[in-house]
């Protein structure tokens, strides 16, 4: 199973990339979101680990521009910090729905 983590936090990313690399999976990290974006345009993965708030590009951003391109890799979107949200909770849940996120974590450390 091939996996991109898009985390700006290297640390982190290292760290899931090192469990997951013990049950022999093959893991990509990319720090930064366009790095990311092209990533997950270029190449094809089962699953990609999506960080929200990243450099250059949010993960929100990143998600709709795989899912317009018809990229089918399972996400799993992940964040640490609160973030503020322009929308309100019933738009965020029907935009996520639309965009087919299949899931969300927010960290609580």
């Amino acid at each position: 199973m091939k996996i991109l983590i898009i985390e700006d936090e290297f640390n982190l990313a290292d760290a899931i990339k090192t469990m997951l690399s013990k049950k022999k999976y093959d893991v990509t990290i990319k720090t930064d979101g366009e790095e990311g974006l092209d990533e997950a345009l270029t190449n094809v993965y089962d699953l990609i680990i999506l960080d929200v708030m990243l450099p250059s590009i949010d993960g929100f951003d990143i998600l709709n521009g795989i899912k317009e391109e018809g990229i089918n890799s399972k996400v799993l979107m992940l964040t640490a910090k609160k973030v503020r949200l322009k929308i309100n909770l019933m738009d965020l849940i029907m935009e996520l729905m639309i965009t087919s996120l299949n899931h969300f974590i927010w960290m609580n450390f």
